[in-house]
């Protein structure tokens, strides 16, 4: 009869509070980004009229833009989309190398500092060197902060296909918030002759910290620290001690009791693994004098999504 109400008792609280966590985090879209291409990706410059474009093809180079405008006409009553792709103002270093028959061949990267125009300073990694085969048509650092137009349709289909990816900022900690729901396994250690406890122990309420992406195109990201706080289940008997299994003791039962914990939590795409330490105070006279109120426990979580966000916004 206990296991069914703890079940019962588990089971509404996930039925009630897991619908509203979407409404309560802050949002990964609101990182600094800009489009990287990878150097073969065709683009028009723009000539200033929101109209077809009809000058020659240029090659993109291996730089970064910013999407600055986006404009409709029609043609034969069809109506064409365009974006605006504006060159990023980028330090650069140039340098030639030496290959075959000695034919000196130049090459330019990016370094990596800078503002971004939606948000923020920017700076990162710098890029490799790119190599520059002297095509005619091709777009390099000389053509710095000029405006490109691409159709939407094409836009879309490089960002579909990978020849053009968001680059997000690695450089700085954002502040991050939201709801959790933990099941981890608590190590409790030895206190006077009870000998250490591992209880797992739903978990229920908010996290806050700082967050750093570490890869600039993939949501991979380390919270570090990260703090929780909230309430958890907590089963004792009339000595206060941890029920680990059903004894029939009318006097024991479920309690809640109030949790926090800090520690660190390395986010992969939707996998999340973690390492925390935490304090728990039981609530109610069975929970007065807990053996374990407000001594440390240990936990390492692992799984997918306990600190639950909004996922990132689409490539648009």
């Amino acid at each position: 009869m206990k296991s069914i109400k703890i079940f019962i008792s588990i089971l509404l609280v996930l039925i009630f509070v897991l619908p509203s966590f979407s409404q309560e985090n802050n949002q990964i879209s609101d990182e600094p980004f800009l489009y990287q291409v990878n150097g073969r990706v065709a683009l028009r410059l723009f000539e200033g009229e929101y109209k077809v474009p009809t000058n020659s093809a240029e090659i993109s180079g291996k730089y970064g833009y910013d999407l600055v405008g986006k404009y409709k006409t029609l043609v034969e009553s069809l109506e064409i989309e365009y974006v605006l792709l504006q060159l990023r103002n980028w330090k650069y270093k140039t340098a030639t190398t030496s290959i075959q028959d000695s034919l000196a061949i130049g090459k330019v990267k990016m370094i990596l500092r800078g503002k971004y125009r939606n948000k923020g300073k920017y700076k990162g990694k710098s890029t490799p060197f790119y190599y520059i085969d002297n095509t005619p048509n091709i777009i390099d650092q000389e053509d710095q902060d000029k405006v490109y137009v691409m159709r939407m349709t094409d836009f879309k289909y490089q960002l579909d296909e990978g020849f053009i990816r968001k680059r997000y900022d690695t450089s700085n900690f954002h502040i991050d918030w939201g709801a959790s729901l933990t099941l981890p396994f608590k190590m409790r250690p030895e206190v006077n002759d009870l000998n250490m406890k591992i209880t797992p122990e739903i978990s229920l309420g908010g996290f806050f910290g700082l967050r750093k992406r570490i890869n600039p195109y993939k949501p991979h990201y380390i919270y570090l620290p990260v703090v929780t706080a909230g309430v958890t289940i907590i089963g004792l008997n009339k000595d206060n001690v941890i029920v680990e299994q059903n004894t029939g003791d009318a006097k024991d039962g479920l309690v809640f009791a109030r949790t926090v914990s800090a520690g660190i939590v390395i986010a992969l795409d939707d996998f999340q693994l973690g390492a925390v330490m935490g304090w728990d105070k039981a609530g109610g006279e069975i929970g007065k004098d807990w053996i374990y109120n407000d001594r440390p426990w240990f936990s390492f979580q692992i799984g997918f999504n306990f600190l639950q966000r909004k996922n990132e916004d689409s490539d648009q």
